[in-house]
């Protein structure tokens, strides 16, 4: 017994020291408490805010944005960062794209140990009618955080998007043939919509909060469109989560003036060279994209000219 508890407590500590002390989310809550007091706009979302942005061609500014973050997620993490690090904003960008309100992967908090920290799973549970469940995966944040996680530990291994930052070569997606980038959109397309809800019910509610939430620390809230390909584009259109985004969603917020809106899905179709794959900038195409949009950015009033 007594040696049953000393190796669950040995492969918990083992756990928290290497797979959530690396994780993706902790190392990027590490830099944004030891970076600056002070900062002009912060980035947030998922991997596409994580890939399009290089905070270095932009000044004053932090990408706090992690692979696989969806809005229950960022509704959560966002704040606690602020109240913990008491970093003061000026305004936050957030993504309104196609797939900012669906279903996938809307019930994916693992690693607990991770998300744990900032969400509120045992509420989530409450909503979703799993109380049980939900208390479980809260639970085993707390006392079993290795259990369940062989994907998680393989994945850290692999040393894959969770655990590491801005990816891809340039040139790497237009390498491919010209079908085979089409069959890349389509599959991408198909991963993240299809049989999925377009207007999940959890995700628009804690996207609604967080702007809320900004706004009531007289925070600006920005929301952008990131750079997609043709491809991907096309492949998207039939699932109708962009319509839902920019008409059930965007539209509305920008009539009563809570938000406002960068567009930039197209702005690098046919430009092949500068995506890691059909929807993900690669490295270089971070740098110029970032570059692109620093003027605008300017003439808004969220960057200064002289950074």
């Amino acid at each position: 017994m007594v040696a049953a508890v000393l190796i669950h407590v040995g492969l918990s500590v083992l756990f928290l020291r290497t797979v959530v002390w690396e994780h993706a989310a902790s190392r990027s809550d590490r830099q944004f408490e030891h970076g600056p007091r002070r900062l002009r706009v912060v980035f947030a979302g998922d991997s596409h805010t994580r890939n399009a942005i290089a905070p270095r061609a932009l000044g004053q500014v932090a990408n706090v944005a992690v692979a696989g973050e969806h809005y229950l997620k960022t509704a959560a993490r966002l704040p606690w960062l602020l109240d913990t690090t008491g970093v003061k904003v000026d305004a936050v960008v957030l993504p309104l794209e196609a797939t900012s309100f669906t279903s996938w992967k809307s019930d994916h908090f693992q690693p607990e140990a991770v998300w744990g920290r900032y969400v509120d799973l045992v509420a989530i549970g409450a909503e979703r009618g799993d109380r049980v469940g939900y208390a479980g995966r809260a639970l085993k944040a707390r006392m079993a955080p290795y259990v369940g996680e062989l994907d998680t530990v393989i994945s850290y291994v692999a040393g894959e998007a969770a655990f590491r930052g801005v990816v891809g070569r340039a040139g790497v997606f237009a390498a491919g043939s010209e079908a085979a980038r089409r069959g890349a959109g389509v599959a991408s397309a198909v991963k993240h919509f299809e049989g999925q809800r377009m207007d999940d019910p959890a995700q628009v509610a804690a996207f609604r909060g967080l702007v809320a939430d900004l706004r009531g620390r007289g925070i600006r809230v920005v929301l952008m469109s990131y750079p997609v390909s043709d491809d991907y584009f096309a492949g998207s259109l039939a699932y109708r989560g962009r319509t839902f985004a920019r008409e059930a969603i965007l539209a509305p917020m920008l009539e009563a003036g809570e938000v406002e809106f960068l567009d930039y899905e197209d702005a690098l179709f046919g430009r092949d060279g500068a995506f890691m794959d059909a929807d993900h900038l690669n490295v270089a195409g971070a740098i110029q994209f970032s570059k692109a949009i620093r003027p605008r950015l300017v003439a808004m009033g969220l960057l200064a000219g002289d950074e």
